[in-house]
């Protein structure tokens, strides 16, 4: 049986990501009801969603991509969609991710190790380091780049 990892990784505006550092449950929440909602819920948690969330800078990380994954054979770009597929030193594969980006959702999905996401992973958390990943399947989530909160005396 193959895991399968389904990712959508957001960029939270400054002023919200500030604001929810240690409670990024509150985001997943907001994406889950919003996956499972329907007709006006639906519009209103939209809206909400476009409020705290920024566009994807689309060529920022296109150049990312380019600078980090030029040289990588690993690595395909076809009708906009990139994919990763590691092998072992048998030759089986290891790892696959694909990689999607729409306006304000870049989606990726793996199985196998962690190797294949982690390097689109890196690639994306050097561009911002606003970007919360969300795994709504698992429950899990997190920001790319590591986020310190800050202690107020």
């Amino acid at each position: 049986m193959v895991f399968v990892r389904r990712y959508q990784v957001y960029l939270i505006k400054e002023q919200y990501v500030s604001q929810y550092i240690g409670r990024e449950f509150l985001f997943l929440g907001l994406f889950k009801d919003f996956m499972n909602s329907r007709g006006t819920q639906s519009r209103v948690l939209g809206r909400q969603i476009v409020y705290i969330t920024n566009e994807i800078p689309i060529k920022a990380l296109y150049a990312q991509f380019e600078k980090d994954l030029y040289l990588n054979s690993n690595v395909k770009l076809d009708n906009g969609i990139f994919y990763i597929k590691k092998k072992d030193k048998h030759f089986l594969y290891k790892s696959s991710a694909r990689l999607e980006i729409r306006n304000r959702v870049i989606h990726i999905q793996s199985e196998g190790s962690y190797d294949a996401e982690s390097i689109f992973f890196e690639c994306i958390r050097k561009v911002s380091n606003q970007f919360l990943a969300i795994d709504l399947e698992h429950e899990v989530y997190g920001w790319l780049k590591p986020i310190k909160e800050r202690k107020l005396i």
